[in-house]
């Protein structure tokens, strides 16, 4: 619909986040571009002054008038761009010392600010604690399937390629 659309038709708007909270945002100029054609767009975006904290750009595109299927301000396209990634907090003192213990169940990594454990009989990750409880309820698995679709159906995947269900199902 929007392949021989020139860009003047949208309201381009833009917003700021900083760790997920929108911090600023704005509107773009009438964008008079021709399809197939591109231009550069400068955006003032306000001094990023939290060194720690990741910051992404959203761009959105939205119709200025009503269509017999689209209605007036819907979004038709949007992008979300790393503004900066941020430098973590998290330190990790080497010098702290790491056990390992091991019974018939369960491997065992810990230290002074951490604990982490290893399913012996299915190699996964089953505890993960930075001093507020456990945060993994379960461990992560390999998945060799995906939903079906119509298509997939008339091509009669489930039949055919079923057996990668149940590898995904029955792992040992």
């Amino acid at each position: 619909m929007y392949d021989f659309t020139n860009l003047n038709t949208l309201n381009f708007s833009w917003s700021l986040l900083k760790n997920g909270k929108e911090v600023a945002n704005g509107a773009l100029p009438v964008l008079d571009i021709a399809p197939y054609a591109s231009q550069k767009v400068k955006i003032e975006l306000p001094k990023l002054e939290d060194a720690t904290a990741e910051y992404h750009l959203n761009l959105y595109a939205k119709t200025k008038t009503a269509t017999d299927l689209v209605p007036n301000k819907h979004t038709v396209a949007f992008e979300q761009l790393v503004v900066s990634k941020g430098k973590s907090t998290l330190q990790f003192d080497t010098k702290e010392a790491i056990d390992v213990n091991e019974d018939t169940d369960f491997m065992t990594i810990s230290g002074k600010s951490f604990k982490m454990a290893f399913d012996k009989k299915t190699g996964g990750l089953s505890t993960l604690d930075y001093g507020n409880g456990n945060v993994i309820l379960e461990g992560i698995k390999a998945n060799f399937w995906r939903p079906t679709t119509d298509n997939d159906f008339g091509h009669k995947m489930p039949k055919k390629l079923g057996v990668w269900k149940e590898a995904s199902k029955n792992q040992e």
